[in-house]
């Protein structure tokens, strides 16, 4: 039997179908198009299945391996359900080199015994570890199904016995320095079923289903009730659950039927659990932190910082919320009114604004408030959290928090106060510094991508009519941005608010010199859009129609393929080859192997306008700027580049490693390297251009360096790197500036 007829033998129909329906496979891998769900790892080797309703009947083993080029890369095996038109069924082993639907997959030929043999081992194994697992998850599955059912009927006889528990009526207790009467859950529950969560119209506590949480506690669990107002010196709930627990009994939570004021600080208990606290009147404090459970206020609420943290929480103010800074990192915020235009959030927070509709009435609308500021433009710069956001984004939780306790300052009010203070003045260089170079007929639009669900920094220019600049939300449906009308020569802030089907719902328009929140807003957006399109600093919009277009341009002589580079590190060293090879690296790292140097001449005089590696030939979706350590974008004004001066009218390509070698060739070659070894390769009998050479220092080892003339000679020059839409590097290249003289 050949090993193509075992292979056939071992791959039958009804084994891939019996594959394909265990339930290890059809409850937890049923997505063949979902990364997360389309397969598991086993080792070095992929697992992946598709289930006959998404296409043909699939079985694949992934191998991991290392394309020519040594990047990471897989090879795979399909093992397919073929259908003909009569609905007859057999199996088509197929093989396909590298990951990506774009990738062939081509029939397995019954004459490669290598690969075969490969193919049956690896469904040998793929059809043993998947009937393994899928014993072992059914094992497992049984055992958690009889736990939960176990489980539910306790949760149901715990719910029936607190149903039937008997009202508490004078029952009391003083804890933090205040009496508290002691109610059941059941009272709890009577007091709160009539809270509505303002946006979704449904209870906003389910007291009874949530009371499952003390389950396993040993103490009862009771609410505490005040029917008065209440003056606390603080409210730290951690505190206030420990003096209970001494009492013999669990919080399950904290009920204010008047007005709550605390001296000090309010601190939520746990992260993922602590008792929830309702406020029917004013709720007012200095510090207020919380998280952990749903946190409501019937009237206004005030405080200096308010704090809300992690997804297991919610605040709901129904009336006015008054604070110098709200800071809701991953926790929603509804307030019917805000008093307070410092917001540091990720859309968190709501409010009720008025619109007048069409026909001239006054509605009520839900909005979204985008955040203003960073935590770096608030708060001392003690509590900002730069390790996780070097941006600034986020207040360091712990130390905010210990702040809170101590009592000390949070807000720096100089530093907020400076933070849009120059806002209005700085615009116009700022949209000179965005704009400078742009085409200007036509309408031309460029975006930053910040997530895959289409959020995205913009910038457009619509001919002689305005040009604008700000942020599109993707998952919130909304736009923030600066527009300059031209012809009126007149800025204006505009916030747009849309629906699911991006039609405009509504729309904020404001001065640059207001201080509304919808105003800073755009103001904080907008001034993130300029630091990435800094960051960016793509190539100049001729030189990407050269890029792009390549002999087809107008402007173009000739592509060239200079040279085979080895990059043995990924680090790559772009400078003059004969006075500055102590140069550093640039930051960004490349793929590693042997890349070719393309050298793209202009038509007008012959020269290299640009020179280029090519990792690879995927679509470019952004270009940033190369840059050396320590080199900040901020600290670039308009018009300016980071780049490499260029003093003998030569640029090159090399690696980290290589240039250690040239180096090491120069130094042993002396000071007139030039006449001595690179005049040779240039403009002697075996040179094939006196405009680009390979230079090979030591010839019996792969290290080399791609040389070429600089444009029109000595000068400075930008390099700049292009990604892909997975931000991996498929090209690097130096724009020599020759374009623009014919422009």
């Amino acid at each position: 039997m050949t090993e193509y007829d075992k292979l056939r033998a071992a791959v039958t129909v009804q084994t891939v179908e019996d594959i394909l329906a265990l339930p290890l496979v059809k409850e937890n891998y049923n997505d063949y198009y979902d990364m997360d769900k389309n397969g598991y790892w086993d080792g070095r080797l992929f697992y992946g299945f598709r289930l006959p309703e998404q296409g043909p009947a699939r079985l694949t083993v992934g191998e991991e391996s290392t394309n020519e080029n040594g990047e990471e890369d897989m090879l795979f095996f399909h093992y397919d359900i073929d259908v003909d038109e009569q609905g007859n069924k057999t199996v088509g082993l197929y093989c396909q080199e590298g990951n990506g639907h774009e990738k062939a997959v081509k029939p397995l030929c019954p004459g490669d015994m290598n690969t075969l043999k490969k193919a049956l081992r690896y469904f040998e194994r793929l059809n043993a570890k998947v009937r393994y697992d899928n014993k072992q998850y059914v094992q497992e599955r049984e055992r958690q199904n009889a736990e939960s059912e176990a489980f539910e009927k306790i949760k149901e006889q715990y719910m029936q016995a607190l149903m039937q528990q008997e009202d508490l009526v004078d029952r009391t207790c003083t804890l933090l320095g205040h009496t508290f009467r002691i109610i059941t859950v059941k009272q709890a529950d009577n007091l709160l079923n009539a809270i509505v969560h303002p946006t979704r119209d449904t209870p906003l506590y389910d007291i009874l289903n949530g009371a499952w949480l003390h389950l396993m506690d040993e103490k009862p669990a009771y609410y505490l009730l005040s029917e008065e107002n209440v003056q606390l010196q603080r409210l730290d709930m951690a505190q206030l659950m420990e003096e209970a627990d001494r009492l013999h009994f669990t919080i399950a939570g904290c009920i204010f039927a008047a007005n709550l004021m605390v001296d000090t600080f309010i601190e939520a208990y746990d992260t993922d659990y602590s008792p929830p606290m309702v406020v029917f009147g004013d709720l007012t404090g200095r510090y207020i932190a919380l998280w952990g459970a749903t946190f409501f206020v019937g009237g206004d609420m005030s405080c200096e910082c308010l704090y809300g943290f992690y997804n297991h929480g919610q605040l709901v103010v129904a009336g006015t919320m008054k604070s110098g800074v709200i800071i809701a990192d991953d926790f929603e915020m509804y307030f019917g009114k805000i008093g307070s235009n410092v917001l540091i959030s990720n859309n968190d927070i709501y409010g009720i604004d008025k619109f007048q509709n069409e026909s001239g009435s006054i509605i009520e609308q839900w909005t979204l408030y985008p955040s203003t500021y960073r935590a770096k433009d608030v708060l001392h710069d003690v509590m900002v959290d730069y390790d996780a956001s070097p941006d600034g984004l986020w207040p360091d939780r712990s130390m905010l928090v210990r702040r809170f306790e101590e009592g000390g300052a949070v807000i720096d009010w100089e530093k907020l106060e400076q933070t849009y203070e120059s806002f209005a003045k700085e615009l116009p260089a700022a949209f000179d510094e965005i704009f400078h170079g742009w085409e200007q007929e036509g309408e031309s639009l460029y975006k930053i991508k910040t997530d895959d669900s289409g959020s995205c920094f913009f910038f457009q220019s619509h001919e002689q009519e305005c040009k604008q600049a700000g942020f599109i939300d993707g998952t919130r449906y909304y736009i923030l941005r600066v527009c300059w009308y031209i012809t009126e020569q007149s800025w204006e802030m505009l916030y747009d608010v849309y629906n699911e089907q991006w039609e405009l719902q509504y729309q904020f328009q404001t001065a640059p010199e207001d201080q509304y929140t919808s105003t800073l807003a755009v103001k904080k957006r907008f001034r993130e859009a300029l630091q990435a399109l800094r960051r960016q600093r793509r190539p100049a919009g001729k030189l990407l129609d050269v890029l792009s277009m390549g002999e087809g341009h107008p402007d173009v002589q000739e592509v060239v393929r200079a040279s085979d580079l080895y990059i043995p590190s990924g680090s790559i060293v772009a400078a003059d080859p004969l006075t500055n090879m102590e140069r550093p690296a640039f930051v960004r790292r490349s793929p590693v192997g042997t890349f070719p140097v393309y050298l793209y001449i202009e038509r007008h005089y012959g020269r290299i306008c640009c020179a280029e590696i090519r990792f690879s030939e995927d679509e470019i979706a952004t270009w940033e700027m190369a840059v050396l350590p320590g080199q900040k974008f901020e600290e670039l004004k308009v018009g300016e580049i980071f780049g490499y001066p260029v003093d003998t009218g030569l640029g090159s390509f090399m690696d980290e490693e290589s240039a250690r070698q040239l180096i090491k060739h120069q130094q042993e070659l002396g000071e007139h390297y030039y006449d001595d070894y690179l005049s040779e390769l240039l403009e002697g009998d075996e040179a094939i251009s006196s405009d680009y050479c390979t230079a090979v220092p030591f010839p019996a080892q792969p290290h080399n360096a791609a040389v070429f003339r600089a444009g029109w000679g000595d000068g400075f020059y930008a390099s700049y790197f292009a990604l892909n839409e997975k931000g991996q590097v498929v090209r690097l290249i130096t724009d020599f500036n020759c374009l623009d003289e014919h422009c």
